[in-house]
């Protein structure tokens, strides 16, 4: 867990960390041991997973690749994520499909029911192993400040979800909609079409193509989250913050963290620039956030 950053509230946690997440995750990655020894060890044994069954027992590396996915509570159900990773998610009797389930439509894809040995490539290894550190580093920040997880989450996919639907079907997505479009608190308790039509109305995706939209919204979220509360019109806090959509509002993060730029290796866009085939028709790269 990282340590420079505890006790910041969550809001300016998030506006720290999405400056340069990239970054963080590195720093966390080389300071954490366990993430470090599960990465050597998945690497040194990931030729060998050539199917379903030889990825399923070996629980260690299941870990990884789960963890990668943020699919590390499915763990416990063995039968679950056997069929999720043999099953093509585009099938309509699939768990993927029938279930709505973004994470195993992302797992299914991105190994290919094993019809080819998926981690035979270095490039699909490497994005494997840079999702796996990202959501690693975010869970760990979520134990300390609850709901960062979800709003990196968000920032790092929400430009390529193109309808409520797809939104609806990713719990993270959902939970900083909820917050960031002060939608009600019993939202998850209303019938889904109830909630797909208050969703539709209070969420413009459109919007979300601008990424200070984007950051003004997660930071509604994360303030409403931590029970601050926070106006349609944007607080004061959130103007400091500089999520308030003001060109003259002042930036406090800016002022901290003068060297905190955005980095050039954003760790989204690596990971949408490997989901390519290879121009001699070989294996596509691991669709991680397809």
């Amino acid at each position: 867990m990282t340590t420079i950053l505890s006790g910041l509230p969550p809001a300016i946690l998030y506006q720290t960390v999405a400056k340069n997440e990239a970054g963080f995750v590195g720093k966390f990655v080389t300071a954490d041991s366990q993430a470090t020894a599960d990465i050597s060890y998945f690497k040194a044994h990931a030729a060998k997973f050539t199917s379903v069954e030889s990825l399923m027992k070996d629980p260690r590396a299941l870990g990884v690749v789960l963890t990668a996915f943020g699919l590390q509570d499915q763990q416990k159900y063995p039968a679950l994520i056997k069929k999720v990773m043999a099953e093509d998610p585009n099938t309509a009797s699939s768990v993927a499909y029938r279930t709505g389930n973004a994470a195993f439509a992302r797992l299914g894809k991105a190994l290919g029911q094993f019809t080819t040995a998926p981690f035979a490539s270095a490039a699909n290894v490497s994005a494997l192993v840079a999702a796996y550190s990202q959501n690693r580093f975010e869970n760990s920040e979520d134990a300390v400040s609850p709901g960062i997880a979800a709003a990196l989450h968000f920032k790092n996919t929400i430009a390529n979800v193109t309808s409520i639907t797809q939104l609806m079907s990713d719990p993270k997505l959902v939970k900083v909609a909820v917050g960031g479009g002060n939608l009600p608190s019993n939202f998850s308790a209303l019938d889904y079409d109830k909630q797909v039509q208050l969703m539709t109305k209070a969420v413009d995706l459109k919007k979300f193509s601008n990424a200070s939209y984007v950051n003004h919204f997660v930071t509604s979220f994360l303030v409403s989250n931590s029970g601050a509360g926070a106006s349609d019109g944007g607080t004061a806090a959130l103007s400091l913050l500089g999520g308030g959509g003001s060109a003259a509002a002042p930036d406090l993060l800016g002022a901290l963290y003068p060297n905190a730029g955005t980095s050039s290796g954003d760790m989204v866009s690596t990971f949408y620039g490997l989901n390519t085939a290879t121009a001699g028709g070989g294996d596509p790269t691991l669709a991680l956030f397809a």
